[in-house]
């Protein structure tokens, strides 16, 4: 590096951090590049960055994928939105997402578990509490609504709108954020259509929603446009093999794009 550019370089640098904002309320530092901004690292990102290391060291994690067809759900959601409305809830497809996993976890029990760190046991949860992966500005949080089995789509909707809420303002109880035995997260509230989601350990799956988009489909021998939801399911392969995690999300979408099954069920 020839000494007159370095100099040159280096005068500018020392303009940058003299007119530097800091963007995360950090602390200003020059290295040998330029500006950079020495931020902190705790509370709740620290928390969760803890976890996620912890969920992809301790499990044996794969992703499968599938589209739900939603335009018979779509239909219903707007039907009964009027309704929901009057009762003071935001119905979302989240709440029939929650409902079917429910449902398709009472079949495949074994992604309503725990695989203990041996491998010696199997621990089988007989209870539904289903953790919804909330985006606040304090970081990624995991409340779960309890015995979600007992509960209507209308009552799944209205908890899962004060969760939300409570975690966006960070008013949610110890007791909100524990229990989980699956997790939904729904990264197509803010335009997501595909990923790859990490299991809230130590629970082995974890169901992500994309974005409901309009598409040209085969539909009865004809291209029509109709709604999909795509879905993607990751799990720990240590507990759970291919076949039964795509039976268990081969049900979901059953579910989802007959919703009259679940009244029937």
């Amino acid at each position: 590096v020839r000494s007159r550019g370095l100099g040159d370089g280096y005068k500018r640098q020392v303009e940058e951090i003299d007119t530097a904002t800091a963007c995360l309320g950090g602390g200003l530092e020059q290295d040998q590049y330029g500006v950079v901004e020495r931020v902190v690292f705790r509370g709740v990102r620290r928390t969760m960055a803890k976890k996620m290391q912890e969920s992809l060291s301790k499990q044996a994690q794969v992703t499968e994928t599938e589209e739900a067809d939603v335009t018979g759900l779509k239909r219903i959601r707007e039907k009964q939105r009027a309704l929901a409305t009057e009762r003071g809830i935001h119905l979302t497809y989240l709440a029939f997402v929650v409902k079917a996993s429910v449902m398709a976890l009472e079949r495949f029990p074994r992604l309503n578990a725990v695989l203990d760190q041996s491998c010696e046991e199997v621990l089988i949860k007989r209870y539904y509490n289903i953790g919804l992966a909330v985006d606040t500005n304090a970081g990624l949080m995991v409340p779960n609504t309890k015995a979600a089995d007992t509960k209507s789509i209308f009552e799944l909707a209205k908890e899962i709108n004060e969760l939300v809420a409570r975690a966006q303002d960070r008013k949610l109880d110890v007791a909100d954020l524990h229990g989980g035995t699956f997790t939904v997260s729904n990264y197509g509230a803010i335009g997501g259509i595909h990923a790859t989601p990490v299991t809230n350990y130590p629970e082995v799956a974890v169901l992500g929603m994309g974005r409901v988009r309009e598409r040209p489909v085969a539909h009865r021998g004809q291209v029509v446009i109709r709604s999909l939801l795509p879905l993607s399911l990751t799990f720990d392969h240590q507990l759970i093999d291919g076949a039964e995690a795509a039976r268990f999300l081969n049900l979901v979408v059953n579910y989802l794009e007959d919703p009259d099954l679940m009244l029937l069920e």
